[in-house]
């Protein structure tokens, strides 16, 4: 139907609607996702060269030593090390991420704006998060996000809305599966005494969230 970059025409059809149905003064809920910046991370032309200086992180566990890994699992204790091209292949890799960042930057501000442009951001709650970690040369791994490390499994997760301090955090376990009844929750809607009952938890009956 469109060509074009995917990120922008995702985040425009998605401003259009929420400005379309939000002038009815109904409840809305709308989830806006796009695939960057997982593989291949293309970024748009207009930002092909944003942080031509950045490289990944090098972390201690960083193209781990023998030693390191000796006691891990096997796949990761015959990992090889990484070498010289994957170093500079990770690094684009990185950089390319970081860009498609700022399409998804755009887009959250687009939409942001529309929400106030038509009354209704201090009633909403947004939330904005990912999927899953990833791998940049942390134990060997040039790449991927199927192991149990904490670069894998940690995401970021950022909530703003009524009843939320600015600068508020919290350190009880949650994962994806408790977004959902989050969610309901925040809309007064009882997840747990639907049929059948969601799995998760909402964050929002937590009271130091709030």
């Amino acid at each position: 139907e469109y060509a074009g970059y995917t990120t922008s025409i995702i985040a425009n059809k998605s401003i259009e609607w929420v400005r379309n149905f939000g002038a009815v003064n109904e409840p809305f809920f709308v989830a806006v996702a796009s695939k960057g910046p997982h593989v291949p991370a293309t970024p748009a032309p207009w930002y092909s060269s944003a942080f031509s200086g950045h490289a990944a992180p090098r972390t201690p566990d960083y193209n781990a030593s023998a030693e390191q890994l000796a006691g891990h699992h096997a796949l990761i204790a015959n990992q090889e090390p990484i070498t010289e091209k994957q170093g500079d292949t990770i690094d684009e890799l990185f950089r390319n991420r970081w860009r498609t960042l700022l399409s998804i930057d755009d887009a959250i501000e687009g939409m942001v704006q529309t929400l106030q442009d038509i009354g209704v951001s201090e009633r909403t709650y947004f939330f904005i998060t990912s999927d899953h970690g990833y791998n940049l040369g942390q134990h060997r791994l040039p790449s991927c996000k199927l192991n149990v490390y904490d670069h894998d499994l940690r995401i970021p997760m950022i909530i703003h809305g009524p009843g939320i301090k600015a600068g508020t955090r919290f350190d009880m376990p949650a994962s994806n599966v408790d977004v959902g009844p989050t969610i309901l929750g925040l809309a007064g809607i009882d997840a747990y005494a639907l049929s059948p009952a969601m799995d998760g938890r909402s964050i929002a009956d937590r009271k130091s969230v709030v």
